[in-house]
């Protein structure tokens, strides 16, 4: 399952990229190619523009496991915004 992508921006704490679901048992997130460098995380942390899981444009950040059950949030890290897919696995 996948979505049709998040225009990620600079709103304080982070644009929600995937749902919480216990129905995953892993997911991947990807960033646009020509988009804006982001920054990603769960919920159990704060993202801001120098926290987080680093995805540049093009670049992907998978292997989540249970991690990929919860809500995960991206913020932009520099002037351009970052467009984040979402793909899933469900057991």
């Amino acid at each position: 399952a996948g979505n049709a992508g998040v225009t990620v921006d600079a709103t304080a704490g982070g644009v929600a990229v995937m749902a919480a679901s216990t129905n995953r048992c892993d997911a991947t997130l990807y960033n646009l190619q020509g988009g804006g460098d982001v920054l990603c995380g769960p919920t159990t942390i704060t993202v801001t523009s120098t926290v987080g899981f680093y995805i540049a444009a093009g670049q992907s950040l998978g292997d989540l496991g249970l991690a990929g059950q919860e809500q995960w949030k991206c913020i932009r890290q520099g002037a351009t915004n970052g467009t984040v897919y979402v793909a899933t696995q469900t057991p």
